[in-house]
């Protein structure tokens, strides 16, 4: 079993990124699947993604990184953020598209759902 070597707590997210490939063509889409302050994973879709690159995480580019490729497969790629987030840009992602426990919401759906009583039989 591999040891976990990461320093900052990774958190689940679905969230929509752009790789920049500062070669005059179009950032490209992913997703985030986790973030920490310190990296991510994102899902690239197969597409190629170059070992450092510029990651936007606002679609307007305001908010971006500089990214090392850390480890990588065929739909997915482990990036190091040069500088690190701040904590509080953790915390604008996770605002902007708040995680999804899905347990939790099934849960509070099965709450609010009204309770039909059984008919009687005749």
């Amino acid at each position: 079993m591999q040891k976990n070597r990461r320093t900052t707590e990774r958190h689940p997210i679905c969230y929509v990124a752009w790789v920049d490939l500062a070669d005059g063509t179009l950032p490209r889409y992913c997703t985030l699947s986790d973030v920490s302050t310190g990296g991510a994973r994102l899902q690239h879709y197969g597409q190629e993604i170059p070992d450092e690159f510029t990651l936007w995480l606002s679609g307007n580019g305001w908010l971006q990184r500089y990214c090392r490729a850390a480890w990588r497969t065929s739909e997915e790629i482990g990036v190091q953020f040069a500088p690190p987030l701040r904590p509080e840009d953790v915390g604008w992602m996770f605002r902007v598209v708040p995680p999804v426990n899905r347990q939790a919401a099934k849960a509070e759906a099965a709450a609010k759902a009204p309770v039909t009583p059984p008919r009687e039989s005749r």
